[in-house]
């Protein structure tokens, strides 16, 4: 049985990352969120190196394909991709975010999102639901428990 966080320990576990580890990351800008968005939703899946103030399996990584917003916003990298590359095709493009189970639902948690939208929220947090809306499709990424926490174990995440 997957456990759910209540709001106030969900909002308690973003806080608690965005203060110690994100907010140094860079990913509040839409250069520094630019093809980081796998990293940065294990190191949030981890707890980054100082674990989350509510531990538990509530919150897993998803892989997202086929972008449908709004590409007028979008980092220029993405944008000026050259036609004949199959990513210059915003259908193509895949995107990683957490999601974290609440008693409300579950909750995307896209620490990244400022690559697609420089006025995005940080993090952007939405609905599972609603933020899949922006994609024509979303898998749970089982490597996240495996692969990346076995590395984020191995090296120190606060450099």
């Amino acid at each position: 049985m997957t456990h759910r966080l209540s709001p106030e320990q969900f909002q308690e576990n973003l806080d608690r990352f965005a203060d110690l580890h994100a907010s140094h990351e860079g990913w509040d800008t839409q250069e520094g969120a630019f093809d980081q968005c796998y990293g940065a939703s294990c190191d949030y899946v981890a707890g980054g190196p100082e674990g989350h103030a509510h531990e538990g399996e509530h919150t897993r990584v998803m892989q997202f394909q086929g972008y449908g917003g709004d590409t007028s916003r979008v980092h220029s990298a993405l944008r000026e991709l050259h036609p004949a590359d199959s990513y210059a095709d915003p259908a193509q493009w895949g995107h990683y975010a957490a999601v974290t189970e609440t008693t409300e639902g579950p909750m995307a948690v896209d620490w990244t999102a400022r690559q697609f939208d420089a006025s995005a929220d940080f993090p952007h947090v939405a609905p599972l639901e609603e933020y899949s809306q922006n994609w024509t499709d979303a898998d749970p990424d089982d490597r996240s428990r495996s692969d990346w926490l076995q590395r984020a174990a191995d090296r120190d995440l606060s450099t």
